[in-house]
């Protein structure tokens, strides 16, 4: 009898492997892989220990570190022998080079989860890739997910921006996050050939090039990839909108408070004077090349050091990271842009939060009074405002759009009374990671969360009609999607009110 059992045990284990390895029902053996072949090598991913029904491959290399000669050049595609190198990608790699400046902030000093957790360095530029492990079609819809931070923080590795939960409750979807470089590396301003070039702007159309080209191995579709992006990473997006208006490669954009419209506060640094600072101050003198490739061999920690300490204590003049629009590619006139017809012809969702708090001064501590409620104001029109516009535009010459406003106020997310559905709040119930600190959610709070999901995910299937099916009317029914508002998780609601607060918004 023992000996039976021993011998059964034995070919059960013998034959493991195998049964692992096979497909299971409904899945195909492409979803079971682990080990993907992409243009920029094998790489091999692993089942995500907290969500174990999603697969991801994290950190994955999509350009040639910029460090040496590549740190202020344009991002270079990896060489076509990288096809050979073996990539570990079980675990996030570094961000890019970043500051967290010590005013005293929502995000600082209540909410940490919108910083990273990790560290940062050069070798920067990667895409991580999260797929579930049973796939409910053979091709998925693919987010690629640009992150906000004033163009001075962000990446991969902020933990209220990870998409592990949303695709296990769906299996349904693919979520690519990019990473692309920041304030002085992403917009160096510098006096060499390419010294106004948008870094980080051309960082994010490698990146999705990249992913349009690998996505299918991983189960993608690259025919339903949709960019969406949040404050600075809205602004992004919307600049990739009108940069290629014949290849966009993404068949939507989602801009989360950050419109493209209006124009810009101009190029004025025409002298270098910031690149220059910061080259004096670490001995890179003499001429232009000298100090740029002296430059090019300061650890970029000291970089970061020295800007955050001239930002911490408030020196003159100010930083300013800008780049030279060149009205091709990148437009000062935003607006311009869209009237010449220099924009992709694809559906947009275009929302914002309900009002900024998070980016005015906080009270004092214990922070039991509101802050200003004009200053509150002044900054949530800056979000809503330009919205207004480039949603109304856009219905003028029949573009498929859709705008909401989140009202959401949730304990576990907006601790203080005052703090309401402040800007970014919306991203953690859309990542579904709104119960991971200071509590679970509420049954209304799930609610809401998936159903900003749910709506999402129809605009990636169908950009035109996804969301409309779904009962979010397309904005030339002249309806906005409210979300959270305490009695709905999502109602649609006419614009006429919202709108009001931005009739003279560029006249005033």
């Amino acid at each position: 009898m023992k000996a039976n059992l021993k011998s059964t045990i034995f070919m059960v284990l013998a034959t493991l492997p195998s049964l692992l390895a096979a497909p299971a029902s409904g899945r195909t053996a492409a979803a079971t892989n682990l080990t993907i072949q992409t243009t920029s090598g094998l790489v091999h991913g692993g089942i995500n220990e907290t969500a174990p029904l999603v697969r991801h491959w994290l950190g994955v290399p999509f350009a040639q570190s910029p460090v040496g000669d590549l740190r202020f050049a344009l991002p270079q595609a990896l060489p076509a022998n990288a096809t050979t190198t073996d990539i570990d990608a079980t675990n996030l790699g570094p961000n890019c080079p970043q500051y967290e400046a010590t005013t005293p902030s929502v995000y600082n000093k209540i909410i940490r989860e919108f910083f990273i957790w990790g560290d940062d360095g050069d070798d920067c530029l990667s895409v991580s890739i999260w797929a579930p492990l049973n796939p409910t079609e053979a091709q998925l819809p693919v987010f690629i997910w640009i992150y906000g931070g004033g163009d001075t923080t962000g990446g991969s590795t902020v933990p209220y921006q990870n998409p592990q939960k949303w695709v296990q409750r769906t299996q349904a979807h693919i979520v690519v996050s990019l990473q692309y470089r920041l304030n002085f590396f992403g917009n160096p301003n510098g006096p060499f050939g390419n010294g106004s070039a948008a870094l980080g702007f051309w960082d994010v159309r490698l990146a999705t090039e990249w992913i349009r080209d690998n996505i299918a191995a991983f189960g993608g579709d690259p025919t339903r990839m949709v960019m969406w992006g949040q404050s600075a990473g809205a602004g992004m997006t919307g600049q990739q909108s009108l940069a290629w208006p014949n290849d966009p490669i993404v068949t939507g954009f989602i801009q989360d408070s950050g419109a493209t419209w209006g124009v810009s506060s101009g190029y004025t640094d025409t002298l270098f004077q910031n690149f220059t600072y910061i080259a004096e101050a670490f001995g890179c003198t003499g001429s232009a090349a000298n100090m740029t490739a002296c430059l090019r061999t300061v650890p970029q920690a000291d970089i970061e050091s020295l800007i955050q300490y001239r930002v911490d204590a408030d020196q003159t003049p100010v930083f300013s990271f800008q780049s030279k629009p060149d009205n091709i590619t990148t437009f000062v006139n935003s607006s311009q842009a869209y009237v010449d017809g220099h924009f992709a012809k694809v559906p947009k969702i275009l929302g914002h939060n309900m009002d900024g708090t998070s980016l005015v001064a906080l009270p004092p501590y214990p922070y039991d009074t509101a802050p200003n409620a004009t200053a509150v104001l002044q900054v949530t029109l800056q979000f809503r405002c330009p919205a207004v516009y480039e949603a109304e535009y856009r219905n003028s010459i029949n573009q498929t759009t859709y705008r909401f406003m989140y009202l959401g106020n949730f304990t576990n997310i907006s601790p203080y009374w005052w703090m309401g559905p402040y800007h970014s709040s919306e991203l953690p119930m859309i990542f579904g990671t709104y119960g991971d600190f200071r509590g679970p959610g509420t049954a209304f709070e799930q609610s809401t969360s998936e159903a900003m999901q749910d709506l999402y995910l129809a605009f990636a299937r169908d950009p035109v009609n996804g969301p409309a099916n779904l009962g979010w009317p397309k904005y030339s029914e002249n309806q906005i999607e409210i979300f959270g508002n305490g009695s709905s998780p999502a109602m649609p609601v006419d614009k006429t009110e919202i709108n009001a607060a931005c009739a003279d918004y560029y006249t005033s």
